[in-house]
């Protein structure tokens, strides 16, 4: 399991993070959602440009056609999160019950209310499928739950100790989370830069993310500057959000932190839980699972030495890679987020194109064919970042558990088994 810097961002007011829906008109502009891994790698490669303003960044040339220049200028930066963190002066509602300190994560997809009342929690049972279904390849299995049905929703967030108990199949003490954030509204007016003046017709309702009191931000990093960005004192100013706004910055240099973590498998069954978002150019399907039949593919084995001149992809494909014995056979997919940008390199300037990623708290199941097999997979996937783009930034990163097989289902009612 990688081992991280842990670093805490207190904000002093509202944070804003804008999603891809245009702010105009009565358009909401939806910046109150929870942040991207994206925005925090960036902020911390801003963060460290101020720090050094005068660093040389170091080029190499690469292929015709492409960027002249490419920067490795703290290119070793990795980033996961940010994930809320309640401290010991949150002060819960009335209503809420004494909170779990520490930081919080999304709920597993698969953890659902067994009950119509919505006080106990089950976590779905993948099952056999008997007659037809409309499963897209290379599923096996469909997902069910025990008890009734209803429309009762469980938390959004779960604590670590939770989540630690969660990955061994147990929710039985598994609580709500507290309140941790507010979302604001509020309006604003578009200045046309030329007169300094409003613009007709831009009247329009921005969304803004308010942390309770009590409630910081919590990510996780690892890079060379870390280190010297710290070492005049631990507390810095930091601007993060679409709005710039400065938060204060923290960063615990111990170096031992370390994220939710399974331990060694106890069966051939393993889950696999996105922690934050992911994307996959398969869609919802990673790069390194066979779309027909699911297996394990693209697991890196060695790196050759890299010839004089040669471009990376060429490079890359040299690796030599292996299986893992085993396939996936049951996925827990909550609906897409899109994702989207600005390029800002020189002469290449304008908005990323749209991307849709699979949401944190996503589950795939997967077999393995033999302990051996289980063990391979747990050290391929838990603690890593298996996105196939901006994995670097946080993207796709998650944690292992262990899952139970439930029996054969009927695929739809009153069908012949």
């Amino acid at each position: 399991m990688c081992k991280w810097t842990e670093i805490e961002i207190k904000p002093r007011d509202v944070l804003f993070f804008r999603g891809g829906k245009p702010m105009g008109a009565s358009a909401i502009g939806e910046g109150g959602g929870w942040p991207m891994p994206s925005v925090f790698h960036q902020a911390m490669l801003s963060a460290f440009h101020e720090r050094w303003p005068d660093a040389q960044t170091r080029h190499q040339h690469i292929r015709k056609g492409e960027n002249k220049k490419s920067s490795f200028l703290y290119g070793d930066l990795q980033t996961v999160g940010v994930f809320p963190n309640v401290g010991k002066d949150y002060v819960p509602e009335e209503k809420e019950k004494p909170v779990k300190e520490g930081v919080y994560f999304p709920m597993p997809a698969d953890v659902q209310y067994k009950d119509k009342e919505g006080t106990e929690l089950c976590i779905l049972e993948p099952g056999k499928l008997s007659g037809k279904s409309d499963l897209p390849a290379p599923l096996e299995l469909g997902l069910f739950k025990p008890g009734e049905a209803t429309k009762e929703k469980p938390s959004k967030w779960i604590s670590e100790k939770d989540l630690q108990r969660y990955l061994k199949e147990d929710v039985s003490k598994v609580g709500k989370a507290p309140t941790l954030f507010d979302i604001e509204s509020r309006p604003g007016i578009g200045i046309d830069p030329e007169t300094r003046s409003t613009e007709e017709g831009m009247f329009y309702i921005a969304e803004t993310l308010r942390l309770r009191e009590g409630v910081s931000l919590k990510g996780f990093a690892s890079g060379d500057a870390l280190e010297p960005y710290f070492s005049n004192g631990r507390k810095s100013e930091f601007i993060f959000g679409g709005q710039r706004g400065v938060a204060f910055l923290d960063g615990v240099r111990d170096d031992t932190k370390q994220l939710p973590t399974l331990g060694k498998p106890s069966g051939t069954r393993i889950k696999w839980v996105l922690l934050t978002p992911a994307i996959f150019t398969g869609g919802w399907l990673p790069s390194w699972i066979d779309p027909k039949e699911g297996k394990i593919v693209g697991v890196e084995t060695t790196k050759p030495e890299r010839k004089p001149r040669e471009s990376r992809a060429d490079w890359r494909a040299r690796f030599t890679k292996k299986e893992i014995p085993g396939k996936l056979v049951a996925a827990c997919i909550p609906k897409p987020e899109p994702i989207s940008g600005w390029r800002a390199q020189c002469g290449n300037e304008g908005p990323r194109p749209t991307r849709l990623c699979v949401p944190a708290g996503a589950v795939y199941y997967f077999e393995a064919e033999s302990k051996q097999a289980a063990t391979q997979l747990l050290k391929f996937l838990n603690g890593k970042r298996k996105s196939d783009i901006a994995a670097e930034k946080g993207f796709g990163f998650g944690v292992c558990g262990t899952w139970s097989r439930g029996d054969t289902h009927i695929a739809h009612k009153g069908e012949e088994k």
